[in-house]
């Protein structure tokens, strides 16, 4: 019976970390299974914005409305500065993100460039809607549960941008 308890509380960070990385949304099934919980969120983070920065490179050629592509310049900004600061963070955990989107943000950046120019302004935002939720939602939970501590701290200074752009993108996407 001890040998059986020793044996669990042996494998319990291996079952927890496969938890943690499985459940990282965005991310495919075989990437997420090799994964740190460290490792899926720069990944799904850098991810996230390349996905912000090549959506919105489409908006500002494509976009019928000017707010959109004020807010589609907004993005590009905004996630570039935030890519660097991503991957300064990760450098110093030890780690080095991913330099595409993966397949999810892929397809999602194909969506915006099959978009008809008259339905562009409502397809790109309810992708950046559907987005920021993620991000928030991914960035939330490393605040609170990362253990990288340059990658913890740069989650909690995102966050609060990240919130913004969504009631950004929420309020245009009702307009």
């Amino acid at each position: 019976m001890r040998t059986r308890h020793v044996l669990i509380l042996a494998l319990l960070p291996f079952a927890i970390h496969s938890v943690a990385a499985q459940t990282t949304p965005g991310l495919d099934a075989a990437v997420r299974s090799e994964m740190t919980p460290d490792e899926a969120f720069a990944t799904n983070a850098a991810s996230s914005d390349l996905f912000e920065i090549e959506s919105s490179k489409i908006a500002l050629e494509k976009a019928s409305r000017e707010d959109v592509k004020t807010f589609a310049t907004h993005m590009i900004r905004d996630h570039e500065a935030t890519s660097a600061k991503l991957k300064a963070a990760a450098a110093a955990d030890g780690l080095e993100p991913i330099s595409a989107p993966d397949s999810k943000r892929a397809q999602m950046i194909k969506n915006a460039q099959q978009a008809k120019k008259d339905h562009f302004d409502a397809t790109y935002l309810n992708l950046q809607v559907t987005a920021h939720q993620e991000a928030v939602a991914l960035f939330d939970d490393y605040a609170k549960t990362g253990t990288g501590q340059n990658l913890k701290a740069f989650a909690v200074e995102s966050l609060p941008a990240l919130q913004q752009h969504l009631e950004e993108a929420k309020s245009l996407d009702s307009q």
